[in-house]
């Protein structure tokens, strides 16, 4: 494959211009100065966990035992998308969380699913069978676009961990495993399949995630195994001039997200495998907040090693919210933490949850939250409290749609 010899080019033929802390001090909130110094954020936090969301819907998809891994939503649609654990996905109205279409084609474990920015009809998912598959949502059967990269001398497919696609719908970017030594971003068409290039020495290890600017085509961050999360310029000639800003987390990324700061999106969010969340600018030279394990079991009263990060979401105030869970023998607990002022904070209990969370999607327009996990169970979650409504939340039904065993 060549390296990307002048994506600036490509670009515009395909018109995109558009581990735990071991000191108290680490398991508090941190933020840091211009100058890169770190403090501790106030540990002093209220514990009780109040209740401001209901679960308003509950399914679980399938008899077997599946785990819903990825799940992406679209407000304009009013619909979600689950990969499952059997190389499935499937498609569900959230009005009643009705299942409309599965999806099969993926050899290999799903690693991400999303719908088309540009195409509220298409949902593409990848794999580490080596491709990014394009599902028309309206018809049933085969994949609409396959893209893959098969240039390497073997012929040998490179297996995708991660995946975006640029606001105009245009251009796909999708990380690799360590391939031959090498970890590999490919860029490609998203309208054609065609590879249209690839940087391959910026990373040392897996690429994890891939977080395509929110506004900006041309823009595209990436997350590694190798901890570090790159920014990229795709208007520049060459891999080494893209590079315009390397993050060092110091641990494997597994979840990578842009937000809003003062209304621009310059911020990175991102868990890393230990379930610390460090915020970033996407030109700082250290975090300027960083939440640890050990700080969300202190402020909610859960133990470390049950506790666990599940994802980040803004809402449209721009506040950030921490989707944070706790798995004990008798119990599954669920709860929201308000970043606030670089302090952690207990938002809300999130009651009746009955799994092990993977995923979630958060609608800003209207506050509600979507989880799915290792029960195969799809919850919506309201916020306010619902009149004789029974928070324990019953299942809706139990129909299955599956039938590989997990």
């Amino acid at each position: 494959m060549k390296n990307l010899e002048s994506i600036k080019q490509k670009i515009e033929e395909v018109e995109i211009s558009q581990s735990d802390d071991d000191s108290d001090s680490e398991d508090s909130g941190s933020d840091s100065s211009e100058s890169g110094e770190s403090s501790s954020a106030d540990s002093d936090i209220n514990v009780d966990l109040k209740v401001s969301y209901h679960l308003s819907q509950e399914k679980a998809v399938s008899m077997q035992k599946i785990y819903i891994c990825h799940m992406c939503g679209s407000a304009s649609t009013n619909q979600v998308a689950t990969a499952f654990s059997d190389l499935t996905s499937s498609l569900y109205d959230i009005n009643g969380l009705q299942h409309i279409r599965t999806f099969e084609g993926h050899q290999k474990t799903i690693t991400n699913i999303r719908f088309n920015p540009s195409d509220p009809h298409q949902i593409v998912s990848s794999s580490t069978d080596g491709t990014v598959r394009f599902w028309d949502i309206r018809k049933a059967g085969k994949s609409a676009l396959i893209f893959k990269d098969d240039t390497a001398e073997s012929k040998q497919l490179k297996p995708f961990l991660s995946f975006d696609i640029s606001k105009s719908g245009h251009f796909l970017c999708a990380g690799t495993e360590l391939f031959d030594g090498d970890a590999f971003l490919v860029f490609g068409d998203a309208r054609s399949g065609k590879i249209l290039g690839g940087y391959w020495e910026s990373h040392s290890d897996d690429i994890t995630q891939v977080a395509f600017h929110p506004n900006l085509s041309d823009s595209v961050a990436s997350g590694s195994a190798d901890g570090l999360i790159n920014i990229y310029n795709l208007k520049s000639d060459n891999e080494d001039d893209a590079l315009i800003s390397s993050l060092n987390t110091e641990s494997t990324i597994d979840k990578l997200a842009w937000y809003q700061i003062e209304g621009a999106h310059k911020g990175l969010s991102c868990i890393l495998d230990t379930m610390e969340i460090q915020l970033w600018e996407d030109d700082g030279v250290s975090p300027y907040s960083t939440f640890s394990r050990k700080h969300i079991s202190k402020s909610t009263s859960w133990k470390v090693d049950e506790s666990y990060v599940v994802n980040v979401h803004q809402a449209a105030s721009g506040d950030l919210y921490v989707l944070t869970g706790a798995s004990t023998k008798n119990s599954e607990d669920l709860a929201f933490l308000h970043i606030k002022d670089k302090t952690l904070l207990v938002e809300t209990a999130l009651p009746g949850n009955k799994q092990r969370v993977r995923c979630s999607w958060y609608n800003s327009e209207n506050g509600s939250l979507i989880t799915a996990g290792e029960g195969g169970i799809l919850s919506v979650w309201k916020s306010g409290t619902e009149k004789g409504h029974d928070n324990s939340g019953k299942i809706l039904s139990k129909t299955s749609v599956r039938s590989k065993p997990y």
